[in-house]
Formats: C-alpha cells, sequence, structure tokens
C-alpha cells in the first residue's frame, strides 16, 4: 500500500518581486516519514519552505496538505492545516516564560494529537526545569528546544525545521539530532533543512537537493553514505 502523501507540493514557481527563485520545484513528505531538504546558500531552500507555509507568493504550481489544497492559503491558515514550523532563528517570544510559550502553541491546537505537555516534559526534561525562566534567558540550544516543543504542541501533520541545528553547540547539535529521531519513533513526519549529512542519514528516510530552484536529485537516504561525494558537489560553494 502506497504512504499518504502529509505534504506534497508541485512544480512550484516563486519568488520576490520580479526576480524568480523556484522554477517547477517539488517535494513531497509521507506520513511517518522524514525528508531532508538539501542545497547551498541561495538555491531556493528558504524559499520553498516559505511558499508551501504561505509566506511567499506561488506564481504556479500546488501546495497540498493531507491531499487539501492549500495553494495561496495565509500563514496562519497553513499552520491550522497541519504544518508546525520551527524557524531558522528559533522566534520564540523572549518576554514570555517557557511554560508560557509552550502553553499558547497548546491553546492554539485545534485537534487533539500525540503531544501533550507531559509528553513534552519528559523528552525535554530540561525545559521542565527552566519553565519559570524567560525566553531570552535560556541557552541557543534551550531556545531551539522549545521551539521544537512548542510547534508540536500545535499538534501538526508536519514538523518543518528550517536550519535545525544552525550555530549550535556539537553537543548541543547531538541533543537535537536525538530528540528528532524521537520525534520520528513517535510516527511524526518531519521536514528537515540542514547540512549535517550524517546526522541526516541517521534520521530521514528521503532526501530532495535543489539547484537554482528547482530539484537537482532525490532519493533514499542510503544515497547520502554511499554515493557521498556526487551529493557533496551539490553542496559545495
Amino acid at each position: 500500500m502506497a504512504t499518504k502523501d502529509v505534504l506534497r507540493a508541485h512544480d512550484l514557481q516563486a519568488g520576490y518581486g520580479s526576480a524568480q527563485v523556484l522554477f517547477g520545484a517539488g517535494l513531497r513528505v509521507g506520513a511517518g516519514e522524514a525528508v531532508a531538504l538539501l542545497g547551498r546558500n541561495g538555491m531556493g531552500k528558504s524559499t520553498l519552505i516559505r511558499s508551501i507555509l504561505g509566506f511567499t507568493r506561488v506564481t504556479g504550481g500546488r501546495v497540498e496538505v493531507n491531499g487539501r489544497d492549500v495553494t495561496g492559503w495565509p500563514s496562519h491558515r497553513v499552520a491550522r492545516a497541519g504544518i508546525g514550523w520551527v524557524p531558522e532563528g528559533r522566534q520564540i517570544f523572549a518576554s514570555l516564560t517557557v511554560h508560557e510559550n509552550l502553553m499558547v502553541s497548546a491553546r492554539l491546537a485545534r485537534r487533539q494529537g500525540l503531544w501533550s505537555l507531559d509528553r513534552i516534559h519528559s523528552m525535554f526534561p530540561r525545559l521542565k526545569e527552566r519553565e519559570r525562566n524567560f525566553g531570552n534567558q535560556l541557552s541557543g540550544g534551550e531556545q531551539q528546544m522549545l521551539a521544537i516543543a512548542r510547534a508540536l504542541l500545535t499538534q501538526p501533520a508536519l514538523l518543518v525545521l528550517d536550519e535545525a541545528t544552525e550555530g549550535l553547540a556539537p553537543l548541543v547539535r547531538q541533543d537535537i539530532w536525538r530528540t528528532l529521531m524521537t520525534v520520528k519513533a513517535q510516527g511524526q513526519s518531519v521536514l528537515v533543512v540542514d547540512r549535517d549529512l550524517e546526522a541526516l542519514a541517521r534520521v530521514c528516510d528521503r532526501f530532495t537537493v535543489l539547484e537554482r530552484g528547482r530539484v537537482a536529485r532525490e532519493g533514499e537516504v542510503s544515497e547520502l553514505v554511499s554515493d557521498r561525494q556526487a551529493i557533496e558537489r551539490f553542496l559545495s560553494v
């Protein structure tokens, strides 16, 4: 039986003003899958994600979430359709406590799902310890954990992480990758942008590489190891 796709983006055309960035890019994530989105800076990764999320105007193609056409929807409606976003830079509420950050997301959830506050605390014990601290009192790693936890509490069909471990210390990056493996093991679908091929190979099932706004390569995650040199050519400066 074919795996149901929680996300399917077909032939997307998008850009900013008169500058086109995406030229027929596509992407899909199946239920329970983790997919890596790869490419050099400026190749269209963030534009593709922003087009899916409703932040960038799509001029051609189609975005479906759980089979529902959400093309052109505003970002808040796309989120309610089932996309949980962990943005680059995290964007937590610095003036709210950890607990308040989490409760804002929990109240926004319009469905019951995998993720309860108790489950979040068991997966992120550090957040429980720091629940009375304000967002701006957390380390970068703690802020990223909070951003992931906050997105999960919206009960998303798909969790999207843009630059999942960018700027974090090596030990903190290991914690984030362990967390994503745990999240995936719970059946959560994940789309992740990162540069660590070894870590992505441990977490993900498939990958898509963008080059100049087009899909240059896609395949099973085993190819990240078996054909690493060829894939790194797409990623080198």
